[in-house]
């Protein structure tokens, strides 16, 4: 019978146990590091250009008169009519502010207080019950909608969310938040 004359010491065993795992953890986390940033730098040239309030083109009601001035015909994809920021009456307003983003304010365009908040309701009820997006992410996914079409601008993926938070960072450092408002009120779906 042979005995083992250099049994492991159950010390060093653990050791090496315990720096494979973290070995292979570091190892995740770069390559999920460098998966997450390449997605950012892809999904960023893939952004619509929007600096200025100027950039923003809805679709809006053409209207056609006869020649007394009489409205004879509208031809719309959209019966949409932009009105000026300075129209809107303040309880609108308030009202939005309160019920889709009340953070609106304090926040630069993304708000992980509200994401988190959104997160643990759902997590609660087992099913998707609240969002987290800001009216800023919310005008990102609109004008997303309106450049790339509904199916690929509204599509639930990854790269569209990633989309949303750059294009809502960008809004945030080129508009103001009464610019923000006022194209998620004129911009909004309200079916």
């Amino acid at each position: 019978m042979m005995i083992d004359q250099h049994p492991q010491d159950p010390s060093k065993t653990k050791s090496k146990r315990l720096r494979w795992l973290i070995l292979t953890t570091m190892t995740l986390f770069i390559l999920a590091g460098f998966g997450i940033v390449s997605l950012i730098i892809i999904s960023s040239t893939e952004i619509p250009e929007f600096e200025t309030i100027a950039d923003y083109h809805p679709k809006l009601v053409s209207q056609m008169y006869s020649d007394d001035n009489t409205l004879i015909a509208e031809l719309f994809l959209e019966r949409r009519f932009v009105l000026p920021f300075h129209e809107m009456p303040e309880l609108l307003i308030q009202a939005f502010l309160a019920s889709e983003d009340d953070r609106f304010y304090e926040h630069k365009g993304i708000d992980p207080y509200g994401i988190f908040r959104a997160a643990v309701a759902n997590l609660k009820a087992g099913k998707i019950v609240q969002g987290g997006s800001t009216i800023t992410q919310q005008v990102a996914k609109s004008i997303l909608i309106a450049e790339k079409g509904y199916q690929e601008g509204a599509a639930r993926k990854f790269t569209r969310k990633i989309k949303d938070v750059l294009l809502a960072l960008e809004l945030e450092k080129n508009l103001s938040k009464k610019d923000i408002l006022y194209l998620y009120l004129n911009q909004i779906y309200l079916g």
